[in-house]
């Protein structure tokens, strides 16, 4: 089941000239990527996504995640294990 993307995602995604982002939390990387919100933690939690802490806040950086996604699918998986 999809869920709506809130609005605002939708607003930072509609921005346009604005400053770039940089960094993402894991509940607007699941959303992207169609996974459950636990399973995006899952995989933070694993290392399969790569994450900082900055105080309280757990962010993804973007470039993390199209990096991960234009990897072959062998790199991916040995990630992985």
């Amino acid at each position: 089941m999809r869920t709506r993307t809130p609005p605002h995602i939708a607003e930072r995604e509609a921005k346009v000239g604005g400053p770039p982002v940089l960094a993402v939390s894991v509940v607007e990387v699941a959303q992207r990527l169609g996974i459950s919100r636990n399973g995006a933690y899952a995989l933070v939690a694993s290392g399969a996504i790569p994450s900082l802490r900055l105080g309280a806040r757990l962010l993804i950086p973007v470039r993390a995640i199209e990096e991960l996604l234009n990897a072959p699918v062998e790199a991916w998986r040995q990630r992985q294990l």
